[in-house]
């Protein structure tokens, strides 16, 4: 659910609550574990840590979808809403993000970019 880099910085979050495999962990830490995916459960859908906005139409949203779980509410289908999306690949964005930022003559083109969740 949760990767950490190499210095234990969080490089990335999967979260899909119907798809969880399930848990491969010693005995003694199930419960602990499951505790903890319960309080993560209730803080994703707790208002408190929620950000809601409508989109209008021609409205266009970006998310790194390992940093932002993100998710939509309700809607009403006899609208016609479609939602249209596009996927960038990290290692492809970060390869010309270096690339950009090399050519700008920016001192930290070469930066390590974590790779998300994987």
């Amino acid at each position: 659910m949760i990767r950490l880099d190499d210095d234990g910085r969080i490089a990335g979050i999967r979260y899909f609550d119907r798809s969880v495999a399930p848990l491969d962990a010693d005995e003694d830490l199930v419960d602990a574990l499951l505790d903890a995916q319960t309080e993560f459960m209730r803080r994703i859908i707790s208002p408190e840590f929620q950000v809601n906005h409508r989109l209008e139409p021609g409205a266009v949203v970006v998310v790194d979808n390992h940093r932002v779980l993100h998710g939509r509410t309700a809607f009403d289908p006899s609208a016609h809403r479609r939602l249209r999306t596009c996927v960038v690949d990290r290692e492809e964005f970060h390869a010309r993000w270096r690339e950009l930022a090399y050519r700008l003559g920016r001192d930290d083109y070469d930066v390590f970019l974590s790779s998300g969740a994987v």
